[in-house]
């Protein structure tokens, strides 16, 4: 199932570059491009539920929205009514027409990055916080530009929260935020990332490394979760 939904955005992401390549430039041939994709998508999905039949209830509850429940094959009719929407604007073009698909020269002409390097930033992870006390996260930015903001996003390590977001006191190079002793009463650990804006581009720290390999967060645990303060008994 893993590798079913890793084929399946590779390929739908595929097909949605390609359809908003067609919207920008009315180039048929990224609109047969971004159909083979999806169809590829398609076809990844079914093999998705073909492995769950059987194996998962029909009806899984995984969030708090009404959309997190449901089974892999409750999916399918809005693929299958994507893929009919965009076959019908596909025949109001010659028969024929962009079956030779773009190339990726083609490509590369109206993909480019449309931001510039990160700026550059240090910052030390705190080895540890005691539950009920307040955590200061601070970075370093050597020689930022002035408009250079930075965000602190922090949550409990529970999927059911979302992120708090705080902005950073500058002072100099130096930027400062605290979690406050009220959010870090908690059983849970804090997970937390940094968000670099300088006014016109974004850019999220630590993100993922060019090897797409380690989490783009930080986790920091508490001196209890440390000490094995949590157990199968609690």
């Amino acid at each position: 199932i893993l590798a079913g939904l890793g084929r399946f955005f590779a390929r739908k992401f595929q097909a949605g570059t390609a359809y908003a390549l067609f919207e920008r430039s009315n180039d048929v041939r990224f609109l047969y491009y971004a159909l083979k994709e999806y169809h590829l998508a398609k076809e990844a999905w079914e093999q998705i539920i073909a492995a769950a039949d059987g194996v998962y209830r029909s009806d899984i509850a995984f969030g708090h929205k009404s959309y997190m429940r449901g089974h892999w094959a409750d999916r399918l009719p809005a693929i299958t009514e994507d893929l009919e929407e965009m076959h019908r604007i596909y025949r109001q073009w010659p028969a024929g027409a962009g079956a030779e698909g773009p190339n990726e020269t083609e490509i590369g002409e109206y993909v480019r990055p449309l931001r510039g390097p990160s700026p550059s930033y240090e910052h030390i992870q705190p080895e540890s916080y005691n539950p009920g006390m307040p955590v200061q996260i601070a970075a370093t930015a050597p020689s930022a530009p002035q408009e250079l903001r930075i965000y602190l996003h922090y949550r409990h390590v529970n999927q059911a929260e979302r992120f708090a977001v705080a902005e950073m006191e500058r002072d100099g190079d130096l930027y400062r935020a605290v979690i406050p002793s009220s959010y870090t009463d908690s059983v849970y650990s804090l997970m937390y990332y940094l968000e670099l804006d300088n006014g016109t581009d974004a850019w999220i720290a630590p993100g993922f490394d060019t090897e797409m390999a380690g989490p783009p967060y930080y986790v920091l645990h508490s001196t209890f979760v440390l000490r094995g303060g949590i157990t199968s008994s609690n």
